[in-house]
This record gives C-alpha cells, structure tokens and sequence, in this order.
C-alpha cells in the first residue's frame, strides 16, 4: 500500500463548491485509475484547508496518476484555492 497527501487552502466559502467538485469529479476520476484504493479527506472546522489522502495498491500507481491525471484535478480546484 502506498499513501499519497495533498494539502490546499481554500478560498472563504468555498468549501461546498470543494466538496461538488471533488463528489463529481475527483472522486470518480480516482476510481477509474489502476490501483487505486480510497480517498480520505479532512478539512478544518472553518473550511480554510482541506488534506486528501489518497491509498494506492502501489507507488507506482499513486506516481502515474500524479503525472497523468492530476492535472486535470487542477483545473476545476484553482477557481477555489490559494496557492501555498
């Protein structure tokens, strides 16, 4: 098994809009990667930050999805997140 993190804060209010896309679109992307296992997310009381921890089958998985899909994940997510 291998853990992959990604961290990001949010732009105020905007945690329903993070909860949609990642619902609608990286949720159902995740699961249609080889080896791909489950999706855990943590956000703050306040909405500010939110931590996915994604759990792959192998490394090697985890590091093929970060160089060919990730990207698209993005995409939709720069519209309510600040750079860190």
């Amino acid at each position: 098994m291998f853990a992959r993190i990604v961290s990001m804060r949010l732009k105020s209010g905007s945690l329903t809009e993070f909860n949609r896309i990642l619902d609608t679109e990286v949720i159902p992307l995740l699961q249609r990667q080889k080896g791909f296992r489950q999706e855990i997310v943590l956000t703050n009381p306040n909405g500010a930050e939110a931590v996915g921890i994604s759990i792959w089958e192998q490394k090697v998985n985890a590091e093929s999805y970060n160089r060919e899909k990730f990207p698209e994940v993005g995409i939709p997510m720069k519209a309510i997140s600040i750079p860190l």
